[in-house]
């Protein structure tokens, strides 16, 4: 039974990415929405709707910095693979969150990924999706933003994602970067996981030793933990073949 759960709640968040490379993604309006997390402190995101009724939510955290500055005029970090993809999901059916940097935090989101306060604010998130559409709610983060998810998942016992989704796992600190995931109990996670990751992946922050054979998956316990590697030429491919091995 928590197989064939994991398996539908995987299904609904992949298909938004089966067909990124042979389809366009149909245009949606961006909104911008703000909601109240800690005291004194507001959390905003761009949320893009599908055409019909969500069959799931999907929170995207980009790498880097975090930073998308909305509000100013112009959309930070937009090349990031989930920023730049955001419509792709939501023509798959999707309610889609691209999340910024709280009010708190205006130049990004360094040292403070794997922080309480951050989950709470992720919480805040979650509760205001759920308002908009009583689906399952997944955290996807790339890069860095793996960071964010994973931390998200492992501290909110409670208002917390149905699942998760780690594309490029960050498990080694840079110049630019101080968290990983190591910074993060894994243990905690309680909920469904994929982990994604390119075998020829070059940046050194992010080896796929660590994701495949190394100790991410064994950090790992939550009631099915999936991994799926691939050669293929970009992410996009990656999730389409993950969708097809379910």
């Amino acid at each position: 039974m928590k197989r064939a759960a994991f398996c539908r709640a995987l299904a609904s968040v992949a298909a938004g990415v089966v067909l990124f490379v042979a389809v366009p993604p149909v245009r949606t309006a961006d909104g911008v929405k703000t909601v109240p997390t800690r005291p004194g402190v507001t959390q905003s995101f761009l949320l893009v709707h599908p055409r019909g009724a969500p069959v799931a939510t999907v929170v995207l955290f980009a790498g880097g910095n975090g930073l998308l500055g909305l509000g100013s005029g112009k959309l930070g970090l937009a090349g990031n693979f989930l920023v730049r993809n955001r419509e792709r999901f939501a023509s798959q059916g999707l309610l889609v969150a691209v999340v910024d940097t709280p009010s708190d935090h205006p130049g990004g989101l360094d040292g403070f990924r794997t922080s309480a306060a951050h989950a709470e604010d992720v919480r805040a998130v979650i509760a205001a999706l759920r308002q908009e559409a009583k689906v399952p709610v997944w955290l996807i983060g790339t890069s860095m933003g793996t960071v964010s998810a994973a931390n998200g998942a492992a501290r909110l016992t409670a208002g917390g994602p149905d699942g998760i989704v780690l594309t490029s796992t960050v498990t080694r600190v840079s110049r630019e970067r101080i968290e990983t995931v190591g910074d993060v109990h894994l243990a905690e996670i309680r909920v469904p996981t994929l982990v994604v990751h390119h075998k020829n992946d070059a940046c050194k922050a992010t080896p796929y030793a660590d994701s495949s054979s190394g100790w991410i998956r064994p950090a790992l316990t939550p009631p099915s933990t999936q991994t799926w590697p691939s050669r293929c030429a970009n992410l996009c491919c990656c999730l389409a073949c993950a969708r097809a091995s379910i």
